[in-house]
């Protein structure tokens, strides 16, 4: 596998941790304009940390926003809430996202790609299965 789709967001494979024995997945991601991942969330055991390639994206981190364009790199320590949206309402923004424990990320990206990223349910069993928990929704989103 090298590409997921979740939501509305297009996910390029570039280190699989069970292909390559890393304790690292890295993944970049593509968003539309307007883009986002609208749910505020937190991993309790994963680790991760963002490099926006191209596009202005706004990180939600913590009680902190980050508007970020191309060349920032954001961290995201397992535990504090985050989320991040596409500034951009007519061009695409890209960003490389890289998850420890890399199998952990791997295997949730996977879950999110088999089930409907809106259906709130859903989200909200499968954060549960990854120990990763919903703190808020961006209502219009939705």
């Amino acid at each position: 596998m090298t590409a997921l789709q979740v939501g509305p967001n297009r996910l390029q494979i570039k280190v699989d941790p069970e292909e390559s024995g890393a304790g690292l997945f890295a993944f970049e991601s593509t968003f539309p304009p307007g883009g986002m991942m609208p749910y505020l969330h937190f991993h309790r055991d994963q680790e991760e940390a963002f490099y926006v390639i191209e596009g202005l994206i706004e990180y939600t981190r913590g009680e902190d926003r980050i508007v970020a364009p191309a060349g920032t790199m954001v961290h995201i320590p397992a535990g504090l809430p985050h989320r991040f949206r596409n500034l951009s309402k007519d061009a695409p923004a890209r960003h490389l996202a890289l998850v420890t424990p890399g199998i952990k990320g791997l295997r949730m990206m996977r879950d999110f790609g088999e089930i409907d990223f809106f259906d709130l349910d859903a989200v909200v069993e499968t954060m549960r299965r990854h120990n990763s928990e919903l703190v808020q929704v961006e209502q219009r989103q939705l």
